[in-house]
């Protein structure tokens, strides 16, 4: 999940679709609250992101929410899933990796807060492919 405005967290967002689809799939959903973390935790978050390629196979822990940052493999790999929370691309380009790593992105704008150019500037770094779905949030 990646905000199209700079300065907007979508850590709510996705903690609320973790805790939906948790309760849809019957299993719990990993989210990655990844906004603030340092270049090295982005670099080792985007490589096991791309070196273990199928995220359904594989769990990652949370610094600071679940022990330390690192990938584990799941008891039952058709039925993990993991939302990660980063920043937004148009601010900290540093994050891209992760996002390019990711097997979908949830574009996320804010009604009447995030400017036009923005979201195009968003899109236009991420792919439009690679975005799955825009969730539109209210102040």
């Amino acid at each position: 999940m990646v905000p199209a405005a700079p300065g907007r967290s979508v850590v709510p967002v996705a903690r609320a679709l973790g805790d939906v689809g948790g309760f849809i799939r019957m299993n719990p959903v990993q989210v990655i609250e990844a906004e603030g973390m340092d270049l090295d935790a982005i670099a080792t978050l985007a490589m096991d992101l791309t070196d273990h390629g199928d995220a359904s196979s594989w769990t990652m822990n949370s610094p600071g929410r679940n022990g330390p940052l690192g990938w584990e493999p799941s008891a039952v790999a058709a039925e993990k899933a993991t939302i990660v929370a980063l920043e937004a691309v148009v601010t900290n380009p540093l994050v891209l990796p992760v996002v390019l790593a990711a097997d979908a992105v949830l574009l996320c704008v804010e009604l009447g807060v995030t400017p036009l150019a923005a979201a195009r500037r968003t899109i236009e770094l991420i792919g439009r492919e690679r975005i799955l779905g825009t969730v539109l949030l209210h102040r």
